[in-house]
């Protein structure tokens, strides 16, 4: 069984609808670090050459956008099709202008879909609607997929994100549009599946999508229309988008009841808009749309979508027996679930005095713009491992100076708990603290903290109203932040 938890953003991750009343809820809100990562720009072959990519990418009519640090569709001249993880990220670095064409264009409304981080039925995917424009002409745009035979058919992937080789992973440079051919393994249950094969195996111009590409279709070309099946949502199986890792694309067939709701604006799940503050999450891969392929989660960046959380059974009220929910997938693509024990520990007054101190260090090197001063309060082998996983812990900064930039900085925080959670990753207790930015958004750091004072473990979470169902965290439980 493979993986299918997610670093998006956030957090590409992120449970958007849990909040936090108290420990239990904390638990149904946790997010971990395991093997799946949002999707890097397009991935390739390591025994073709990376030009024959972007000449594929130019066959492509120019539908396909960049949409903060990932990718969407145009299916009309005002309408983007993307992940939901790309448009919450829109939503939390305040972006209000997109560009098509040449011609830069106002946000009018951001829709996520309604079921978009929930455990037990994500849907990355959402619809971003521009102001219309007299100078912006669309000659063609994308067709939604109404069909159910997309398994065994090849597809075309396009995105201008990390590109790489299945041998080396996805490697940041500069942006450029490439584009590859894939087969669909499987399409059932919300998702499209495909496989990165090693040669001499997969198609000639065999690739996946990285870091970067996350909200990019994948074409059916059906008598020269281009019929988008899927939107990128993350990759999972092994080290990030190499050779024998699953990558996973939001199935359009399967929500095309929703996406005509918003397009014909009978649906209620718009998130906001430009001006609006909604719930919103944050990935943990930050950086360019929280990475996420991204969200709000462990990375820090749009890119939230995690299928892995620590639970209890109702999800509020008071804790029973906690549980890690791990979410997968078999071999026939479909969602599978174990519930696993999780350990509360209790930790001494020095242990928490230890963590107010990493806490005010970490604050203080989140709002600087300094990336060694943040780094330096890691585990080096903790920084190690990260950058190897491809997802490294400066995504997470990247992430943050966004988020502070459009939210403002960490105002106040407190604990939630005086117990620790025992995680798999790490032998030291995950410490949660909830923090609140200048504008009411809350978040939550959550640290393993090693003998040596250092970060063993790092999870970020950015969501308003985590708190409280759909309120603010009460005065009486905020405290001020202390700065040196």
């Amino acid at each position: 069984m493979r993986s299918r938890v997610r670093t998006t953003h956030p957090v590409k991750s992120r449970q958007g609808h849990r909040k936090l009343t108290g420990l239990a809820p904390l638990l149904s809100t946790l997010v971990f670090l395991f093997e799946a990562q949002p999707a890097t720009a397009i991935v390739i072959r390591h025994d073709r050459d990376e030009a024959d990519y972007r000449r594929l990418a130019e066959t492509v009519p120019p539908i396909v956008v960049q949409v903060g640090g990932g990718m969407g569709t145009l299916i009309s001249a005002d309408w983007i099709l993307t992940a939901g993880h790309v448009a919450e990220g829109i939503q939390m670095r305040g972006i209000k202008t997109l560009t098509t064409g040449d011609i830069e264009r106002e946000v009018e409304a951001v829709y996520v879909h309604p079921r978009f981080g929930f455990p037990e039925d994500h849907r990355d995917i959402g619809l971003i609607k521009l102001a219309s424009s007299s100078e912006f002409r669309l000659e063609s745009s994308a067709e939604l997929y109404a069909g159910t035979a997309e398994a065994g058919r090849q597809v075309l992937l396009v995105g201008d994100g990390y590109t790489g080789t299945g041998k080396t992973g996805p490697q940041k440079g500069e942006r450029i549009l490439r584009a590859a051919h894939n087969t669909v393994e499987s399409a059932a249950d919300g998702w499209v599946r495909f496989h990165f094969d090693a040669p001499p195996a997969g198609d000639d111009l065999e690739g996946i999508s990285g870091p970067g590409d996350s909200g990019g279709p994948a074409f059916l070309v059906i008598d020269g229309t281009y019929q988008i099946i899927g939107v990128s949502a993350y990759n999972a199986g092994g080290p990030a988008c190499t050779y024998g890792t699953d990558e996973y694309y939001c199935r359009v067939s399967d929500e095309l009841p929703w996406i005509q709701s918003v397009l014909s604006g009978e649906s209620g799940s718009n998130r906001g808009g430009s001006d609006s503050n909604p719930g919103e999450s944050a990935s943990n891969r930050g950086g360019s749309d929280s990475n996420p392929h991204e969200s709000a989660s462990n990375s820090g960046g749009s890119d939230s979508n995690p299928h892995e959380s620590a639970s209890n059974s109702s999800g509020h009220g008071d804790l029973a027996v906690p549980t890690l929910r791990r979410y997968g997938t078999n071999e026939s693509g479909q969602q599978t679930l174990v519930r696993e024990p999780v350990r509360t520990v209790p930790v001494t007054n020095q242990e928490q005095i230890e963590l107010w101190r990493v806490v005010l260090s970490l604050t203080e090197a989140l709002h600087s713009e300094s990336q060694s001063k943040y780094l330096a309060l890691f585990d080096p082998a903790y920084v190690r491992a990260r950058k190897a996983s491809g997802d490294p812990l400066e995504n997470m900064h990247e992430f943050m100076q966004g988020v502070i930039e459009a939210k403002g900085k960490v105002e106040t925080y407190h604990s939630v708990s005086e117990e620790g959670i025992q995680i798999p990753e790490s032998e030291f207790p995950m410490r949660p603290v909830v923090f609140h930015l200048e504008d009411g958004t809350a978040g939550y750091y959550g640290l393993a903290i090693n003998t040596q004072g250092k970060i063993d473990h790092f999870s970020l979470f950015v969501q308003n109203g985590i708190c409280k169902e759909g309120r603010p965290c009460p005065v009486s439980k905020r405290v001020d932040v202390v700065t040196k």
